[in-house]
């Protein structure tokens, strides 16, 4: 039996000696020691500075940036409380000092770890922000073990081992970013594409089916090279997963008419003519279900095109603002001056009155010149009224109109968009 256990005891042993430690022990001890001088004896302030020290530490995300420290902190305190129970009060502080001495450590590991693995640092606040964790969660814990390791290989003093093997994690934790972007925004639009060949899309609709697969192939292409581009990878993949969409939908009313009856056919036919006929009632349109479809396509689009133009018409301008300048503020705000101008007229008063006679014959002569110069630049039509202006036919009119003539040529020729009672063939 002792022949078996001790290959077992041997590997504990081992396996005890190869976990990590924190490099600075030494240090610890130091720091340790002044604390104890620096509380004394005094075992509840021991006991409140190491919970805050416990805080703190939590606060700094030590569990993450040194967690060899973090547990010893965890270890240290619940010791430091028991003792503190027990009555054994120098054992208490002694506890609580190495809380304290530990915190120290940690934050010297986060800062060291914060500027040894910066790269990959800011590579997991990026798949942070595009929410990995919950899109791949399995392949983002990976990741974080790997991160921590590194960190608890500088705790650990091997800083430049951690440094060697940062490289290979950052191209992983790139290609998470990726596998991330695709997850988002590609995936959706490849499982729509999968029913839809699921429900044999590629033979009920051929066309569509090919359109979307090419646009949810160059998605995959396009959000694999261009991740980074948040924007771009999202409005490529809405636009392959719309394609994928269609081609299910459409091959699935595509497989319905291949199925049907002479007499199930005429039900299609009222079916789509009412989804046309809901449109039109809702624009307050008339009836016109008595055209063909695609002409009540068109009218119902003359319809709100010409609602539109009478809309904008009726809508007024915005009055135009003019932008207050310096210039303009300074003259508005300036006390007003006296008129010199005024004043001079009223200096030269007297004179005119002296001169009246010779001021009125010499105005009415400048009349009369002004008004024969005014005549003979007057053209010859200007007193004959305006042509009247044809309104030109715009192109929703000739659309009316075309859509008119074909109707009305529809109905003498026996109205053969709409089948006759006794003709079944015709509704075929």
């Amino acid at each position: 039996m002792f022949r078996f256990m001790l290959p077992l005891l041997t590997l504990s042993l081992l396996a005890g000696c190869a976990a990590p430690r924190i490099a600075d022990f030494g240090n610890l001890d130091d720091i340790t020691d002044a604390k104890v001088s620096e509380l004394g004896d005094d075992s509840d302030r021991a006991l409140n500075e190491a919970r805050n020290a416990y805080q703190q530490a939590q606060d700094e995300q030590l569990a993450f940036y040194a967690p060899l420290h973090m547990q010893q902190i965890e270890d240290s305190l619940k010791l430091a409380q028991q003792e503190d129970l027990a009555g054994h009060s120098a054992a208490a502080v002694q506890q609580a000092a190495r809380v304290l001495g530990l915190l120290q450590g940690g934050l010297r590991n986060k800062a060291t770890a914060q500027q040894t693995l910066a790269a990959q640092l800011q590579q997991k606040a990026v798949l942070d922000d595009i929410r990995s964790a919950s899109v791949l969660p399995s392949d983002y814990d990976d990741m974080l073990d790997e991160v921590k390791d590194l960190i608890t290989l500088i705790e650990a003093g091997n800083s430049a081992k951690a440094v060697k093997q940062s490289a290979g994690l950052l191209a992983d934790m790139k290609t998470l970013e990726r596998d991330t972007m695709l997850a988002i925004h590609w995936r959706p639009a490849e499982e729509t594409l999968d029913k839809a060949e699921d429900e044999d899309a590629d033979d009920n609709a051929p066309e569509t089916f090919r359109y979307a697969e090419d646009l949810v192939e160059q998605a995959e292409a396009t959000i694999s090279r261009e991740y980074g581009n948040r924007e771009l990878a999202e409005a490529t993949g809405h636009q392959a997963l719309r394609a994928a969409q269609h081609a299910l939908y459409l091959a699935r009313e595509a497989e319905k008419l291949q199925r049907l009856e002479k007499a199930e056919a005429e039900q299609q036919a009222l079916k789509l003519e009412g989804y046309l006929h809901r449109i039109s009632a809702a624009t307050d349109n008339q009836d016109l279900r008595h055209m063909a479809f695609r002409d009540q396509t068109l009218a119902i689009i003359q319809y709100l095109q010409e609602q539109e133009r009478e809309r904008q018409r009726q809508t007024p301008a915005p009055a135009a603002t003019p932008e207050a300048t310096p210039e303009a503020t300074a003259a508005e705000t300036a006390p007003a001056e006296p008129d010199s101008t005024a004043e001079t007229a009223d200096q030269q008063l007297p004179a005119a009155a002296d001169d009246a006679g010779h001021s009125d014959s010499t105005g009415a002569s400048v009349a009369e010149e002004e008004n024969a110069a005014a005549a003979a630049e007057t053209p010859a039509d200007a007193t004959e009224p305006e042509a009247e202006t044809q309104t030109p036919v715009t192109d929703s009119s000739a659309e009316d109109a075309e859509i008119t003539a074909e109707d009305s040529s529809a109905t003498e020729a026996g109205s053969p968009e709409q089948p006759a009672a006794t003709e079944p063939d015709a509704a075929e």
